[in-house]
């Protein structure tokens, strides 16, 4: 038997009150903890006991999920979303707590699944004078789309959140 892959989907569902779905990229989900190295694709099980999101589950005694794919885009992100609005909207739970924790921009550029990012970021490009304004661009096109699927789960708590990158705010200032 060759090694474990790693699993980009986990869940610790117990039917408690809340639920916890968090959803992002290799920090989310757990690369070098325990003795996961980049050079290596086996998984290490201690890696879901020191992720973030068990210790935040934990807290919360809250059911879990975890969606999380080392290298991912953002958009990859929202469409892992997309995929659960309809569980989200047919429930049982009192509470559901969703924390995204977005990556870095333009990982996205080659990921095009079912985001059309290729023309409106040519279009960004063409209209913007300094990088500076082509990333602000793309960092509101990213956020209209995000915004999308949180409006349409009003019950749902939403916590959006960046690793290992500064953001811009919309007026353009560096946060």
């Amino acid at each position: 038997a060759g090694p474990a892959l790693r699993s980009w989907y986990h869940e610790d569902i117990q039917s408690r009150d809340t639920l916890l779905i968090t959803v992002g990229d290799s920090w989310t989900w757990g690369d070098h903890l325990g003795a996961i190295d980049w050079d290596k694709c086996f998984d290490d099980p201690t890696r879901l006991e020191q992720i973030f999101g068990r210790i935040l589950a934990n807290q919360l005694a809250a059911d879990w999920v975890n969606i999380a794919e080392p290298g991912c885009s953002n958009y990859w992100m929202i469409e892992q979303l997309q995929d659960m609005t309809h569980l989200l909207e047919n429930h049982n739970y009192k509470r559901i707590v969703v924390v995204v924790t977005l990556t870095e921009d333009l990982r996205e550029a080659t990921y095009t699944k079912r985001f059309d990012v290729v023309t409106p970021y040519q279009y960004f490009f063409n209209n913007s004078v300094t990088l500076k304004d082509f990333l602000v661009q793309v960092e509101q096109f990213l956020f209209e789309n995000l915004n999308r699927i949180i409006e349409s789960l009003p019950g749902v708590e939403f916590y959006i959140s960046r690793a290992f990158t500064d953001s811009w705010n919309p007026h353009g200032q560096l946060d």
